[in-house]
């Protein structure tokens, strides 16, 4: 007999330097539950960077941290016993 397991999603918080993001949109494309927009206005370096305007929806498969060329994606574990808000980095 086999055994199932199912990994439950923990919570996240994804966070985009918009000072390395060169809005290539890899993190759009490669984000299946559709975390990332890029912005609507320009950023100090002439681009639309990505912004996580949907990070409730974050899967923590941490694709977009793997594939951003510019590292500039970090995405946080958010442990539920924490009442004070800490986070802790996501492990792979």
């Amino acid at each position: 007999m086999t055994e199932t397991r199912v990994k439950r999603a923990r919570r996240c918080t994804v966070h985009v330097d918009d000072r390395v993001c060169d809005g290539c949109e890899v993190c759009v494309y490669l984000c299946k539950p559709a975390v990332f927009e890029l912005s609507s206005e320009l950023n100090r370096r002439g681009v639309y960077p990505a912004l996580p305007r949907h990070a409730e929806h974050c899967n923590n498969c941490r694709l977009c941290v793997l594939g951003c060329p510019q590292l500039a994606i970090a995405v946080f574990a958010v442990d539920d016993a924490d009442d004070a808000g800490s986070t802790e980095r996501a492990q792979p």
